[in-house]
């Protein structure tokens, strides 16, 4: 876990490694929703990339291939105790 304070406003991060935690995730998220609102042309590029290396390797990508992961983050769009 990472950890840190800045202007007053504690953040953490963690790295989620486990398997079944992440399957639980996706099915969970699966039938959401979710809006860009920052990033969505850095997501457009990692589809051109995944697309360009798909290519380049004859149609097909292994499952664990990088261009086959694009880093995000989910920000619930609720406002809480406010």
């Amino acid at each position: 876990m990472h950890d840190g304070t800045l202007d007053g406003v504690r953040s953490q991060l963690w790295s989620v490694n486990d398997t079944e935690i992440e399957n639980q995730i996706i099915t969970m998220m699966g039938t959401k929703s979710i809006y860009i609102a920052d990033g969505h042309h850095r997501y457009t590029t990692a589809l051109h990339y995944q697309t360009e290396m798909v290519n380049a390797a004859g149609g097909k990508l292994p499952p664990n291939h990088p261009a086959n992961f694009c880093m995000f983050v989910l920000v619930s769009m609720h406002v809480m105790g406010f």
